[in-house]
Formats: C-alpha cells, sequence, structure tokens
C-alpha cells in the first residue's frame, strides 16, 4: 500500500475534498493500494500536494471553479480538454478550452483531477440545473449534461483517471477486465393484447417509421391472446457467478405506471423462481414515489409481504430522481443500495463510473448513507438510441462493449418485455443477451 501525505489550503471545501478522496481509496481499480492522510506526523511514502506547487512530491492545480458557493451560469459554460497516458484518454472539467497535452510533467498533474472526480461523481450539475434544462419529467435532460455534450457518456472517464492517477503515482497497475452485472426491471407482467392496446402498437411502429414488417406480428399476438412478457423461465440466469437483481414495479397511477396483482399464481411462481435462482429482489418504486415517503414505504411493504424478504434495493421506476429528495426518501426507508443513475434515451456513464459510491448531500456537506450503483446499459435506452433500427442497434451494442473492454463496470438492466418489441422488430437480443450471460 502506498500512504500518501495530501496537503492542501482549502478549508472551505475541506468536507468535498475528503469526499473524493475517499472514493479513490475505495475505488474498486485500487482499494486496500492506497491510502491518504492530512497528518504529517504519520509515515507516509510520498506528498501530494493540491493547489499550492511545492517543490517535494506530486501537485495536482486547484482551479476553484467547482469548489465555489456561486453556482450561477457555472456549469453551461465548461468545456473539457484532452490528455494522454500512456494509452489512455483523459478528460478534464474547465473553463477554458486548450490544447491536447500529456497527463503528468515531472510529477505535476497538468489539471484539476479532485474537481474533476467531484463534478461527475456528486451530479453537482444536476443538483443546480436551471428550470429550462429539465425535461417533462422535471429531471435534467440528458443532452444538456456535460458528459453528453461532450459526447463522453460511452466512456468511464472517471474510472480511467483512477486508473491513470494511481498508475502516475506508482502503483503499476495492469487493466483490469470490466465486470458485469445484470438486472431486470418488470414494468409489466401480462402482456395485454386488447384492440386498443394493439391499435396503439400499430400507431408507434408508424409513428417512428420503423419496419412495417413489426406490424403483423402484433396482431398474431392479439388473435392468438399470448403473452409474451412471459420470458421469465429463460430469462433468469441460473448461473451462480453472476451479481444479478430484479426490481418489481407493485404500483402507481399516472401515465407512466403499469402496475400489476402480485397475489396470482403466475406471480408467486415468478418471485419463487428469483429465490432459486439467487436473484436479490428490489423495489421499482412507481413514478411519483421520487419525492413521496409514504408511497414508497407502502408499496415496499407491499412486495416485503409477498416474498417475506426485507427490501434493501431499489431502481426508480422511468428513473424518475430528484437529488434533493429521494436520496432522503430512500434512506428513511432503509434502502441500502440503489441503482437509478443512467440514461432513460441512450446508453453511457452518467458519472463518469461504473462502480457503485455514495452520492453527495449538498444540505449537509456530507456522503449520503446508501450506496448508488450507476446504470450504465438499458435495453429501453439502447432502443431509443437507435430508433430500433437493426444496423445501428447493432452497432451500439458491440461498439460499446469493445470500447469498455477494461477498467469499469456494466450494470445492465433488461425487461421482460422489451425482448417482444426487439423481435417485431428483428433485432436478435435474447440472442446477445444469452450470449452476454455465456461470457461472464
Amino acid at each position: 500500500m502506498i500512504k500518501i501525505f495530501f496537503q492542501d489550503k482549502n478549508t472551505i471545501f475541506k468536507a468535498r475534498i475528503d469526499y473524493v478522496l475517499n472514493f479513490i481509496e475505495s475505488h474498486p481499480l485500487i482499494e486496500n493500494k492506497l491510502k491518504f492522510s492530512r497528518n504529517a506526523t504519520l509515515a507516509y511514502d510520498l506528498t501530494c500536494n493540491y493547489g499550492t506547487p511545492n517543490s517535494d512530491g506530486f501537485f495536482i492545480p486547484g482551479q476553484d471553479l467547482i469548489f465555489s458557493n456561486n453556482h450561477q451560469n457555472t456549469f453551461t459554460n465548461l468545456v473539457t480538454n484532452q490528455y494522454t497516458y500512456q494509452s489512455l484518454k483523459l478528460y478534464s472539467v474547465s473553463s477554458e478550452k486548450e490544447g491536447s497535452a500529456i497527463f503528468i510533467k515531472n510529477k505535476e498533474f497538468q489539471f484539476d483531477i479532485i474537481e474533476t472526480i467531484f463534478f461527475h461523481i456528486s451530479r453537482i450539475e444536476e443538483w443546480y440545473c436551471e428550470d429550462r434544462q429539465l425535461d417533462e419529467c422535471n429531471m435534467m435532460k440528458s443532452a444538456e449534461q456535460f458528459l453528453v455534450k461532450n459526447q463522453l457518456y460511452h466512456l468511464p472517464v472517471i474510472d480511467h483517471l483512477i486508473f491513470a492517477f494511481a498508475n502516475a503515482i506508482g502503483l503499476k497497475l495492469t487493466p483490469q477486465k470490466t465486470t458485469f452485472r445484470i438486472t431486470h426491471d418488470i414494468d409489466e407482467v401480462f402482456q395485454n393484447p386488447s384492440l386498443f392496446s394493439t391499435i396503439r402498437r400499430t400507431g408507434g411502429i408508424l409513428w417512428r417509421r420503423q419496419k412495417l414488417s413489426a406490424i403483423p406480428k402484433i396482431w398474431s399476438a392479439h388473435f392468438h391472446q399470448r403473452n409474451e412478457y412471459n420470458t421469465f423461465d429463460w430469462m433468469l440466469s441460473d448461473q451462480s457467478n453472476i451479481e444479478k437483481c430484479i426490481y418489481f414495479l407493485v404500483g402507481g397511477t399516472t401515465r407512466y405506471d403499469t402496475p400489476y396483482p402480485l397475489d396470482t399464481d403466475e406471480m408467486k411462481t415468478i418471485f419463487r423462481l428469483c429465490k432459486e435462482r439467487n436473484y436479490q429482489i428490489g423495489i421499482h418504486p412507481s413514478y411519483d414515489c421520487w419525492r413521496n415517503k409514504e408511497l414508497l414505504k407502502t408499496e415496499k411493504e407491499r412486495l416485503e409481504q409477498q416474498i417475506n424478504l426485507p427490501i434493501i434495493i431499489s431502481r426508480q421506476h422511468y428513473l424518475h430522481f430528484d437529488f434533493k429528495k429521494t436520496p432522503e426518501l430512500l434512506i428513511q426507508n432503509k434502502i441500502q443500495e440503489d441503482s437509478s443513475i443512467g440514461y432513460r434515451d441512450k446508453i453511457g456513464f452518467r458519472s463518469g463510473t461504473g462502480f457503485g459510491y455514495r452520492l453527495y448531500n449538498f444540505k449537509n456537506e456530507a456522503p449520503f448513507d446508501f450506496v448508488e450503483v450507476p446504470l450504465i446499459f438499458m435495453d429501453s435506452a439502447l432502443f431509443k438510441e437507435t430508433d430500433h433500427d437493426l444496423r445501428k442497434t447493432t452497432e451500439q451494442w458491440n461498439n460499446f462493449l469493445a470500447e469498455n473492454k477494461f477498467h469499469t463496470k456494466i450494470t445492465f438492466n433488461f425487461h421482460n418485455s422489451r425482448f417482444y418489441d426487439a423481435h417485431i422488430n428483428k433485432i436478435p437480443l435474447k440472442k446477445w443477451y444469452q450470449k452476454l450471460l455465456s461470457s461472464i
């Protein structure tokens, strides 16, 4: 283990700096291999000076851009600059555009890596986003977010930065293969091939100008009354070496919600399969739960009564997440792990990392007491990004996996109902999914 004496003179934002240092220390790529200390009397292997140059040790420049109490129009004008370290490309969060450069020169890092890490993992841009940046769900539009605007959302920019930093100070890490986590959101269990839903689905095909060959398959399901959403027997993996979770939607009254009864024989079979195949069962809180403590409590208790197990994990339905309110509601309802921080309309890294960590509470200037595991790859987001086009979808699937073979963790989310959407559009999602499972 390398012990680092960390020096900085920023007392106002000490809590935020410590938050970043703790994140670096506990990062899975370097866990138990590095330790920071501000105590000069303790034994250490090297020094790292932040914000103030020193002739001894490493130096990280401080830009006082993110660590500021003035957030008026701060984040809308941010830019990124590219740096290189060995074969990796690294990206800053800066106020001015500069040319590309190497990551470190003579023990001096070339940009403020502390603020850069904090910017991404704290989600400060979403905490302080402006009203004009909100979408119809009162969440920050993905197109307004820094990583999307700079076309960096397909890369785990923070995981790359941590790996480069650790090697630059002497840890000599070898690239670690990316790990996978398989999850499922169960929004609907019973396909309802009614005349109305069939006409609506047909209209959606025409509106999105998708392939007309999907329409006969939709009407076939209607006339034969098949439940194409019953994929559980082959979808739920029995492999013991896979980290896997499943989230059930149990309530909701908005147009985004599709609740289903939990006490049917079919649901009892699904719950039994989940337990037999060692899935961790979680709650998929309905759309309005993001700001409603009692509604979340009621839905969580309903699911617990059916499965006879405590619920400690969650993913918000429609990824509906209010950074100022939802985390507190999760804690009050004894949720220990959430997995809502992803994109609804594209695949990628919303906070620059694929590994779980604790979000930042700007009210208390301290981390929240639960782990957020970012959602990276959701089937419905993939289809939205590619408009159900087979060629585009195939390229996105293959390119994303090829780009991210190392240095991160990818949490996948597959809906039982989306395999049918893929099928009618001739997208071999089931084949890709099964190949993914066999590769783990």
